[in-house]
């Protein structure tokens, strides 16, 4: 089968603006589509994502600024996109986890959200997706541009028997290609570590007098035709969870999210289930605290044996009801032995985390092997180039 691809031109002014990239007389023209064959080797460029929706009031919080939990919804249908691209639609892929979001900058009431997606890492069976999310904003006559937030999606590939298939690799073409092939790598080793050190400690009956809990029942409307729940409906309700339990400890104060440090999803959701969303805080720092949340699927015909789907650690600031700027949290107190010990884990979790960062502005290491296919891409691309000129094709 031919494939689908579309063209996309924008016209941007270079003159700086305070808040964000200036965008005048911004043009996407997605009108024009031609069928081509599907390319020999599949690179990044050709397997992108692209999505923009307005931002309405009814995803926004007191402050004007879109929930977390929905800009999650709308990364995981991103995240995904790349994946089926690369594949021509051959396999399914489930969200695994989603690793390192950190929300620099809010989206306001009806600015357009944007969200850009690319392949970062392949593996054997799973796949990296990388997510950029920005705002365009032009109430004020001007369209400009800021970034939001970045995030990391790992999928699982699998056939039509539900089990994992290989993945043809990708061809790397860029310099930019391979840093995100090494910070892929880097937060995957993370993960692993995260896993040994720091284990996951399920929430028990002493923990109840401090549990934020939320219940939905899943509907078919959020389920693929699998029957399977969306993964980015699961996100939203981890936020949501999340975000309760964050208030509650912040004296019913706003909070908002600003990073999450990771998110797995153990097992699926199915139409017809409870899902129960429950979160605790972990540790406290001086404007921000730490949440865990795990999510359970409970079927109506055996309550009494719910089955864990996902577990999720998030950070949340508390911001002052009058000037939105961030505020000193009520200092969380463990009383527990577990309680303690997730404390010492949200600690190790945040110096993982600022390594992770470091390691991530160094320059990129490339071996001889590396060196030599992005030196013979080059030449390739400007004898191309070359030709189509002296052509005229």
């Amino acid at each position: 089968m031919p494939s689908v691809s579309v063209a996309f031109s924008g016209k941007r002014s270079d003159a700086p603006r305070k808040g964000g990239t200036p965008v005048t007389d911004f043009e996407r023209d997605i009108d024009t589509v031609t069928f081509t064959h599907p390319p020999k080797h599949k690179t990044t460029e050709n397997t992108r994502g692209l999505i923009l929706k307005p931002a309405l009031e009814e995803n926004c919080n007191e402050m004007g600024h879109v929930e977390a939990g929905h800009l999650l919804k709308l990364i995981d249908v991103a995240g995904v996109i790349p994946p089926f691209r690369h594949v021509d639609g051959k396999n399914t892929f489930v969200t695994a986890s989603l690793d390192r979001t950190n929300f620099i900058n809010p989206i306001r009431t009806w600015e357009f959200i944007q969200m850009e997606s690319r392949i970062s890492k392949i593996w054997k069976t799973s796949l990296e997706t990388e997510v950029k999310i920005s705002a365009l904003d032009f109430r004020h006559g001007r369209m400009t541009k800021h970034p939001v937030a970045t995030a990391h999606l790992v999928y699982v590939a699998l056939d039509k028997d539900r089990k994992k298939v290989p993945i043809e690799p990708i061809a790397l073409t860029s310099i930019e290609d391979y840093k995100l092939a090494h910070a892929a790598d880097l937060r995957k080793a993370n993960r692993v570590k995260e896993e040994k050190q720091a284990p996951f400690i399920p929430i028990s009956e002493e923990d109840a007098p401090c549990v934020a809990e939320i219940i939905r029942e899943m509907t078919p409307k959020e389920a693929n035709i699998q029957g399977n729940v969306f993964g980015g409906v699961i996100l939203e309700a981890i936020e949501e969870a999340g975000r309760k339990a964050a208030k509650k400890q912040a004296l019913d104060s706003i909070v908002t999210g600003v990073r999450i440090d990771r998110m797995s999803f153990l097992a699926p959701g199915f139409v017809g289930e409870t899902v129960r969303a429950r979160a605790i805080v972990t540790k406290t720092w001086k404007t921000s605290m730490e949440v865990q949340v795990e999510v359970e699927a409970v079927n109506p015909n055996d309550p009494e044996h719910p089955r864990k789907i996902a577990d999720s650690y998030l950070v949340y600031v508390r911001l002052n009801d009058k000037t939105g700027k961030p505020a000193e949290v009520p200092p969380w107190v463990p009383k527990t032995e577990d309680q303690k010990k997730r404390a010492e884990a949200a600690d190790l979790r945040r110096d993982i985390r600022k390594q992770e960062e470091e390691e991530s502005t160094l320059p990129v290491r490339l071996s001889s092997g590396e060196r030599f296919m992005l030196f013979w891409q080059d030449m390739n691309n400007r004898l191309r180039k070359s030709w189509a000129a002296l052509t005229g094709n």
